[in-house]
Parts: C-alpha cells; structure tokens; sequence
C-alpha cells in the first residue's frame, strides 16, 4: 500500500491530501473535523458531489466556525485545530483538550464529575502498518 493512504478524504488534513507524512497535528485537524460534524451535522464541504472539487476546498479554504453556536473560547480553540497551515494548530491532541477543558460549555459539565485528568489521550510515535489485503489471513 505504498503511496496510498486509507480514511475518509472529507475528514483528512490538507497536508496528507498532498502526501505529507502523518503526524498528531494531521490527527488533530482530523479530530477538529470531526467535532465540526458534531457540532453542525455536515463537514464544511457538504454538498460537493465532485470529488476533486471537494479535495481543492479541502485544501485551499479554510473552515469557517463564525456562526456555529458556541462559545468564542470553543470557536478559537476549533478554528486553530482545523487550520489549514499546520503550523497554527495544536501540535497534540492534548493540547486540544486542554483548551478545550477551558470552554464555558467544558466547565457546564462541572457537576458529572470529569476532569481533565480523567480523559484519555495517546500519543502515537510510530504508526502502525497493515499489510494484509483480501484474501490474506
């Protein structure tokens, strides 16, 4: 599977979509993503049908949090994990959750008794290849 990568396109860093290695801040673009979906229900390309059409927005256009109903510590801390210059993003997953434990809508949890400390995060320095293809055990 050389030269190939393997995830959903809609959800994957701007730098991968351009063969750049895999990194946490790839994943973290990812995950901020991924809290999009949560948040609207769509990625922010949604309704590009044509494939490279939304491979370009992907990597040209920034994704715009502004009127997403939240508060401005949660946009800022979503904005600068869905960056498109890696360089502005959280350089770890960690990171991420710290700024977000930091958001009014974090700190309304307050009563379920969860704390920062309690939320797992796995820092990944080698990423794990799979060679099997159909057909192998």
């Amino acid at each position: 599977m050389t030269g190939q990568f393997v995830g959903t396109p809609e959800f994957i860093a701007p730098e991968l979509l351009d063969g750049g290695d895999p990194d946490p801040q790839a994943d973290v673009f990812s995950l901020g993503l991924l809290l999009y979906y949560c948040l609207t229900g769509k990625i922010p390309w949604e309704g590009m049908t044509d494939r490279p059409a939304l491979m370009m927005a992907a990597r040209t256009e920034e994704v715009d949090t502004s009127d997403l109903p939240i508060s401005p510590e949660f946009r800022g801390a979503l904005a600068r994990a869905v960056a498109r210059n890696r360089d502005r993003r959280f350089s770890h997953a960690a990171e991420l959750r710290d700024a977000l434990a930091g958001t009014p809508e974090y700190r309304s949890l307050g009563g379920a008794g969860i704390t920062v400390a309690d939320l797992p995060v796995t820092v990944i320095t080698k990423r794990p290849t799979f060679g099997m293809s159909h057909g192998e055990p």
